[in-house]
């Protein structure tokens, strides 16, 4: 597990025949954050092309422009709940009488 971006991924990689058989599938694989599961999921893109090294130069882009989205944070699934995002810094409040309760505010009448 990667932990270089803020969610937790999978770094893609290049899946294919030992054989470079262009008659199967090829596909980049990699795995993101999905914050349903709470946990990692496997996504894949479809590498295509009419060539061995046509597929192999596709699959090098894909893997680059995944690597940089992944490591932004920008690739994720589900819906970032609020439970899921940083507490916002607490702000200092001016302490007023119409703030306080009235067993207090009795207590700071002179």
């Amino acid at each position: 597990m990667n932990t270089d971006g803020p969610y937790p991924f999978e770094s893609p990689y290049l899946t294919r025949p030992k054989s470079d058989d262009l008659s199967k599938q090829w596909c980049v694989t990699y795995w993101i954050w999905s914050f349903t599961k709470n946990a990692l999921t496997r996504k894949r893109v479809i590498v295509t092309g009419d060539t061995a090294q046509a597929r192999l130069a596709d699959a090098d882009q894909v893997i680059k422009e995944l690597n940089e989205y992944l490591k932004d944070g920008m690739v994720y699934e589900g819906e970032k709940l609020a439970s899921h995002q940083e507490p916002a810094p607490m702000k200092a409040a001016k302490i007023t009488a119409d703030l306080l309760p009235m067993d207090v505010l009795y207590l700071l009448t002179p």
